[in-house]
């Protein structure tokens, strides 16, 4: 009995660790979405998520590291975006890749403000962090059809490709067109053309 008590004691500690560390991560994400990055503080996470200073370092060692847990399922996300776009460079058409695109512009858009403050923390490191390097590892399926040669050219080309739509999407550009459909067409265009082209010509 006592054994089993102890247990329950354990389980209960652990439940409300999780729900508390939870707590933090939701607030930090709402005052993330809201002040970036940079302007967001400790103390703002801390009165959103209404915990003690210490109990919040009892679970992040920093504002980075929080905005790394808030951003958790965007990362996911995002791998899995770019798993579902190896198979279209590998074996989908031009239409298959601007349905991708439409559907990469449209994530972009509902989640500009976390993703922005993610890059502001991302530049804050200086050097690439993990998470690129594991969505860049998502696409080695369509780099490996490549010529050993020219993988790492294969790389630079689909990482220049993301910067320029990040660019684009997460910058001013936007708010001076007003015409989605020809921007899914000039990026679906660009992008088979730069991915997908040079594998026909070996």
């Amino acid at each position: 009995m006592p054994t089993r008590v102890a247990g329950e004691a354990t389980s209960l500690r652990h439940e409300h660790r999780e729900a508390t560390r939870r707590r933090i991560i939701s607030a930090a994400r709402r005052v993330f979405i809201k002040n970036g990055y940079s302007k967001a503080t400790i103390e703002e996470i801390i009165a959103a998520a209404q915990v003690s200073r210490a109990t919040l370092y009892l679970h992040f060692d920093s504002k980075l590291d929080l905005v790394h847990a808030a951003s958790e399922k965007m990362a996911s996300a995002g791998n899995d975006a770019a798993r579902r776009l190896a198979v279209v460079l590998i074996e989908g058409s031009e239409a298959d890749l601007r349905a991708w695109i439409e559907w990469a512009l449209t994530y972009f858009i509902r989640n500009r403000s976390m993703a922005l403050a993610i890059r502001e923390a991302e530049f804050s490191e200086d050097k690439p962090t993990d998470r690129l390097r594991a969505y860049l590892e998502c696409l080695e399926p369509w780099v490996e059809t490549w010529p050993a040669t020219r993988r790492t050219e294969a790389r630079i080309r689909f990482e220049l490709c993301r910067l320029q739509m990040h660019s684009y999407m997460w910058g001013t550009s936007p708010a001076l067109f007003d015409d989605e459909d020809s921007l899914v067409d000039l990026f679906t265009e660009m992008w088979w053309s730069v991915l997908k082209a040079p594998l026909t010509r070996q």
